[in-house]
């Protein structure tokens, strides 16, 4: 789960993992505190980072609990205007309320473009003053991941 700025839930950066997963746990366990162990405390095996979340940060995550379906419902509310105003566009497709089975809970206000293409829409919206910005790299196209892995996900995440 990510924790960044623009979430539902936000401690400004971090996340939260979960996991089944022991393995995984325990390796988890040793990234988020650099690789220290109990055995030679400061001395590493690995090039990890300090991935802990501060205590203020996580009391700001914990702060935001009981008041998630308010955020959600503003989110709701404020994609609803847009809704209204890109609904009878021929131009912009506006995104779906609902999805197999879930509800759009609306965390970034995604449209998709029916006649323009996406620079020729930014390059206009950027001369009248209005700022853009692209949209994530789907999973599948990250350089991170190896060939093998990219073949596999790219059917699940690219639904017409």
């Amino acid at each position: 789960f990510s924790f960044y700025a623009n979430k539902h839930v936000t401690t400004g950066e971090g996340g939260a993992l979960l996991t089944d997963s022991k393995v995984i746990y325990n390796r988890a366990l040793q990234m988020r505190n650099l690789d220290f162990s109990t055995k030679q405390r400061f001395k590493t095996d690995h090039l990890y980072w300090n991935y802990r979340l501060g205590g203020l940060q996580a009391a700001l995550g914990i702060s935001q609990k009981d008041n998630l379906e308010k955020t959600i419902s503003k989110k709701i509310k404020q994609a609803e205007i847009y809704n209204g105003i890109f609904d009878s566009s021929e131009y912009i497709q506006i995104p779906q309320k609902k999805s197999y089975g879930s509800v759009n809970h609306y965390w970034v206000y995604g449209i998709i473009l029916k006649k323009f293409s996406r620079d020729d829409l930014q390059t206009f919206l950027i001369k009248k003053g209005i700022q853009t910005r692209r949209f994530f790299w789907p999973l599948h196209l990250q350089n991170a991941l190896p060939q093998e892995i990219k073949k596999n996900i790219y059917w699940c995440c690219i639904v017409n």
